[in-house]
């Protein structure tokens, strides 16, 4: 969060000062190109798993404002949190919700870039097949 929060202010700068050059800075350690670049990749990836899972769960019977709370306890750690998702909200899922929510679990713990890793070892295999 504190490398993105400095991207974000670098830009800024950059908007209004387009010539200047700005690194980003840890303890007082400058954060290499690529790692800004993962850490972006990874919160972007991140941000886009929740939307588009709240948006299939939002396609079985919840509410937006539910599904983005039962997506968000599904990929994150925290859980379920009173007042934004309740147990109610899953106990009301279909059989097809509720599987999809165990898949956004496990997506969850692995990882997303651990995902598309097995994922792109797989096609990688499917195209290096002889058929």
């Amino acid at each position: 969060m504190i490398v993105l929060l400095k991207i974000t202010v670098a830009e800024i700068k950059k908007t209004m000062h387009p010539h200047m050059v700005i690194s980003i800075r840890v303890n007082k350690k400058i954060v290499p190109i690529n790692i800004v670049g993962r850490i972006l990749s990874f919160f972007f990836l991140s941000v886009i798993t929740l939307f588009v899972s709240a948006a299939l769960l939002s396609f079985s019977g919840s509410i937006f404002s539910d599904a983005v709370a039962m997506s968000a306890a599904c990929i994150t750690n925290i859980g379920i949190l009173p007042g934004i998702c309740n147990p109610s909200d899953f106990i009301q899922l279909s059989i097809i919700g509720k599987i999809f929510c165990m898949i956004i679990l496990i997506v969850g713990r692995l990882e997303i870039f651990a995902l598309l890793v097995v994922i792109a070892s797989i096609n990688f295999k499917m195209k290096n097949k002889k058929w």
